[in-house]
């Protein structure tokens, strides 16, 4: 003998209403990993522009091996964003720790002192911005996501 019951659907429809739009979870997951890549772009662009114009030229690979950094150890995965910056060059905490008077020079006006520790003020900072444009983006109806659920893309 055998008796058995269920109770609920199989498949549950669970809506989020984020600023006035309806989105399935898998949505609101898919809609997170798109901003956050457009974070890491639009963060990736920034800091290599930075990296180029604040750390010294004239430290040798030192600027190459930060750029190589930032492109090989930056990724969006499982809905979060990663970013490792890093070098092993031995010279570069004697670098990082010099005053601007002693890297800036005629052939390299915009070079500063103390770069990594301006560096990682840069990125806080300009994360925060970047994200917090890419929440009001993707979530306010603006991003790519929002224009599929629309139908105007």
């Amino acid at each position: 003998m055998k008796f058995g019951i269920q109770v609920g659907t199989q498949a549950p429809e669970i809506l989020f209403l984020i600023k006035s739009n309806l989105l399935k979870y898998d949505n609101v997951l898919q809609t997170i990993q798109d901003m956050l890549q457009y974070v890491l772009d639009e963060l990736s662009g920034l800091l290599t522009v930075w990296i180029e114009n604040k750390v010294p030229k004239d430290t040798g690979l030192l600027r190459s091996d930060i750029l190589k950094s930032l492109r090989e150890n930056s990724v969006v995965s499982i809905y979060m964003l990663k970013m490792l910056l890093r070098t092993d060059l031995e010279y570069a905490e004697r670098v990082a720790a010099m005053d601007t008077w002693q890297v800036r020079h005629v052939v390299d006006p915009e070079a500063i002192g103390n770069f990594w520790m301006e560096l990682e003020l840069y990125i806080k900072e300009m994360l925060m911005t970047i994200l917090q444009r890419s929440i009001d983006e993707y979530f306010g109806g603006i991003g790519k996501l929002m224009r599929k659920v629309r139908g105007v893309e």
